[in-house]
């Protein structure tokens, strides 16, 4: 008995997939620029939190940016499996042909400058970290937008 299918029913496979593929729903377009805004923002809100400061108010803006985080991801968790479920797959930068070294080196970059300056820039810092990382998701997810959505 041979489980592998018939040519004939490879054939009907590929087309199902490729016919579910082009109408799959992409990615809405207001995905990109409302994650981005509240990526930076969690992110600028916990930078907010001294922990030198009063215990409640450290606490309390550490929850809220942990909250504004929270939506964030259930944001993208959504998005993510109504496109995996709907057959689109995106394309992700770490799965572009580039050297090793320039995708270690591009997360190196957006962890370590951040710590490097905090001490120069007193707090200016976050605001700098959370607006850089709010553009580079803005910029990663219109991209993948745009490489699901043709049109």
């Amino acid at each position: 008995m041979n489980d592998e299918p018939s040519p004939q029913e490879q054939l009907d496979i590929a087309s199902s997939a490729t016919l579910r593929a082009r109408t799959a729903t992409p990615m809405p377009k207001w995905v990109p620029p409302i994650a981005a805004l509240l990526g930076a923002s969690g992110l600028l809100v916990v930078g907010l939190a001294r922990p030198e400061s009063d215990d409640a108010d450290f606490w309390s803006l550490m929850a809220i940016g942990g909250a504004i985080f929270g939506v964030f991801l259930a944001l993208m968790l959504r998005v993510w499996r109504r496109e995996r479920n709907s057959g689109v797959a995106p394309r992700y930068l770490l799965d572009l042909p580039r050297r090793r070294w320039q995708r270690v080196s591009l997360f190196l970059l957006i962890v370590l400058v951040p710590g490097l300056v905090q001490g120069f820039l007193h707090g200016w810092a976050h605001i700098i970290y959370a607006v850089l990382l709010g553009g580079i998701g803005w910029w990663v997810l219109e991209r993948q937008r745009r490489v699901a959505c043709l049109s």
